[in-house]
């Protein structure tokens, strides 16, 4: 896949294959449940709820996939971008603990 655009006459383009996007994506899922659900999490998470109820926006962000994965996705593209080849390492870690984790769940229901 390619993605290009033009930033103050400057153009730019990524070329992601499809491996990549995979990891890009797991490594974007990862991140993202480890701020909304996981355990290591749960204090931060907690103590931002003290200051701002789930029912504000930076509450409610710790809620939602939708909400908090944009933004992972985001910082996680731009990282791709500015550092390819430290980001795709740091994102082949983070997708293949996801993957443990799904992997987990998917076959070890009783």
């Amino acid at each position: 896949m390619t993605y290009a655009g033009q930033t103050s006459g400057r153009s730019w383009m990524i070329k992601i294959d499809l491996l990549t996007l995979l990891v890009l994506v797991l490594a974007s899922y990862r991140v993202t449940r480890f701020f909304i659900e996981d355990y290591l999490f749960d204090k931060v998470r907690n103590w931002i709820w003290s200051k701002r109820d789930p029912s504000t926006a930076i509450g409610y962000l710790f809620t939602c996939y939708w909400c908090l994965g944009f933004w992972i996705s985001s910082a996680i593209v731009v990282g791709y971008i500015l550092i390819p080849s430290v980001m795709f390492i740091v994102c082949l870690v983070l997708a293949l603990s996801a993957a443990v984790g799904i992997f987990s769940t998917l076959l070890d229901r009783n």
